[in-house]
């Protein structure tokens, strides 16, 4: 009794430091931001961020609780769900297979909706269509598929496709000794890696919501706004399988396969890379505990480093790249802000330029604004309302990602893809999963979700801006 007094007393006391700490660096962040270029902005232009920055500090601030507790020692133990029963596995098969024909149903629903907004072609046979509809030209999709056709290059427009992690064009290519299209493998990769996506996802879930929660929770990831994305041949299916394998394997404490995942996860999307945030965590938690019972820690300590040792190759490997074909490692970086102008920047400037779009109103100007600037900056608030509110429902973590994954993802000087990119955070789902109690909670978040998903899919079908 005792050693569980002190434990709580501890823990306070690292929740009120952490807590101060956070409100701490949130202000000195806010202010050097401020003086920084005084006369850059006008005094009006500082309220969105500083109305981002304090509801990302009081989300963070009201998380800190649950991130402390969930390194304690008690929080150590296994899970008290095992997903891989007999009859959790017979879900899970279901799962796979009723989300292959949501990824074939919401496929074909896009193409109706481009056959009905593009009159030209309304007499094109359905893969024409199919390929039309989900290949926007104004977005990423063709540059995945020449790199699957001729890899990266020093020279000529496709010098600029080093910006684009190798996993998904390497799969592609490889699956194309097989297809020979480079469309049709990426499509069969993505409906894969989406139906995989919601298995685990239930999976994933299980030991923290229950069973009824988990189903719905692998069917809400699927219907997110930007989650449309899975339906075309980008990388975000990819990147959402290997991300909620990680933390699968992070809840069965196999911290080596989850930095396996992490890996790959690096070397497809440069957000991969913060998936060793969330294997750390695990791993100090793991040690700590093994160190206050007496235990030896050495082997706990060792499969952590050798964890996040592993998280780190896919990133690496991109890296590599970039050496080889431009004798640059960083080479990446320079082109994504010549060609695309986009730099890391402060998160809560994102508010500023994006408030400034949606209220810049001229008759050339609503379509953009209605499907970009609006779109991103209710979901930027919208992500961090949802887990301010269900913080103790979420695994700590899951919350531990969340904050330097929010914080990169829309810390960007042109973001354009915040709903593409949100939609693939784990944490979002199990809150708006944890819900899912009730028909009176499940049914409307489900009608709600599809009424997005539907009015997203349409405008990215518009070809309005939509990335």
């Amino acid at each position: 009794m005792k050693e569980i007094t002190e434990r709580k007393q501890f823990d306070r006391r690292v929740i009120l430091y952490a807590r101060i700490l956070a409100s701490a660096a949130a202000a000195i962040a806010f202010t050097v931001y401020y003086v920084k270029e005084p006369h850059k902005y006008v005094w009006i232009d500082y309220a969105a961020p500083f109305i981002l920055c304090m509801f990302f500090t009081a989300v963070l601030v009201k998380c800190i609780p649950v991130i402390v507790e969930g390194i304690s020692p008690k929080s150590t133990e296994p899970p008290a769900v095992d997903g891989r029963t007999e009859k959790h596995m017979r879900i899970f098969i279901a799962i796979i297979v009723g989300s292959l024909l949501l990824h074939v149903l919401t496929m074909n629903i896009g193409v109706l909706l481009f056959r009905q907004t593009h009159a030209a072609y309304r007499n094109s046979g359905y893969f024409t269509l199919l390929r039309t509809a989900w290949m926007k030209s104004n977005t990423d999709v063709q540059h995945y598929l020449d790199i699957a056709e001729h890899w990266y290059v020093s020279d000529g427009e496709e010098r600029l496709y080093i910006v684009f992690f190798p996993m998904f064009p390497l799969m592609v290519r490889g699956l194309n000794l097989i297809i020979g299209n480079s469309y049709a493998s990426a499509q069969v990769i993505n409906t894969v890696a989406s139906s995989l996506t919601a298995g685990i996802t239930y999976l994933t879930l299980l030991p923290d919501l229950g069973r009824k929660r988990s189903v719905c929770g692998a069917f809400i990831i699927q219907i997110l706004p930007g989650a449309i994305f899975m339906n075309s041949p980008m990388s975000e299916p990819l990147f959402m399988l290997f991300s909620v394998c990680v933390f699968y394997f992070i809840n069965r404490k196999k911290l080596v396969i989850a930095g396996a995942f992490a890996a790959l996860a690096g070397a497809t999307r440069s957000l991969g890379l913060l998936l060793a945030v969330p294997i750390a965590y695990v791993g100090i938690g793991e040690t700590t505990n093994c160190i206050k019972s007496g235990k030896p820690w050495k082997k706990s300590a060792a499969i952590i480093l050798l964890s996040l040792a592993l998280s780190v190759l896919g990133t690496l490997w991109y890296l590599e790249i970039n050496y080889t074909v431009h004798g640059d490692p960083f080479k990446f970086l320079e082109y994504q802000w010549s060609n695309w102008h986009q730099k890391a920047s402060p998160f809560f400037d994102t508010a500023r330029y994006m408030l400034n779009r949606a209220i810049d109103i001229k008759p050339d100007s609503i379509n953009t604004i209605i499907s970009l600037w609006l779109p991103q900056l209710t979901a930027i608030f919208v992500s961090l309302f949802i887990i301010g509110i269900f913080s103790k429902r979420i695994p700590a973590p899951q919350l531990a990602l969340f904050f330097p994954y929010f914080i990169v993802a829309i810390g960007c000087t042109w973001l354009l893809s915040a709903v593409r990119y949100l939609a693939a955070l784990l944490p979002i789902t199990t809150a708006l999963a944890s819900v899912c109690d009730k028909p009176k909670n499940t049914i409307p978040l489900f009608v709600l979700l599809s009424m997005l998903y539907i009015g997203y899919m349409l405008m990215y079908m518009k070809r309005m801006s939509i990335y």
